[in-house]
């Protein structure tokens, strides 16, 4: 994933170099889906951990403390966001399994919290290689076999 998401990042600075030249060639819909998709996925995995310990201090910091910062409505709305949209992900992972009648599966939607943290860590992982190693690329090795297709 570190791989891909370093892709990402990769296309989407290149191509923001010259955002309304892109427009111009791919138009407004393509230029929003484009943004979305290829500038919005690293973001968004990149910001995974940081929102999760945020949210895990908010819950623990007390409450008097908390109110110096933000108003108490505010944060029951940011929590009541992070549960709703965490819940809203889960279930629709569970419906893939459900509409192909592995129900064995459904339950295992339940760890897509621990597969966002993993993309996250392999998002920061990309955003060092892009930084430090622009130009490395790191292989898979696919299709090993003891023999020879010919």
């Amino acid at each position: 994933r570190s791989r891909w998401i370093k892709g990402y990042l990769q296309t989407a600075l290149v191509h923001a170099r010259s955002p309304r030249a892109l427009l111009r060639q791919i138009g407004l819909t393509r230029f929003a889906s484009f943004a979305l998709l290829i500038g919005g996925t690293p973001i968004t995995f990149l910001g995974v951990i940081p929102f999760y310990v945020l949210t895990v201090f908010t819950v623990f910091i007390p409450t008097d403390v908390l109110n110096q910062v933000f108003p108490w409505w505010l944060l029951w709305l940011c929590l009541l966001n992070f549960v709703i949209g965490t819940s809203v992900m889960v279930y629709l992972s569970m419906m893939g399994p459900f509409k192909r009648g592995t129900f064995g599966l459904i339950w295992w939607a339940m760890l897509n919290p621990v597969y966002w943290i993993l993309h996250s860590i392999a998002a920061y992982k990309g955003l060092w290689q892009l930084i430090t190693k622009p130009h490395y690329w790191e292989k898979t090795d696919h299709g090993l076999t003891s023999h020879v297709h010919g």
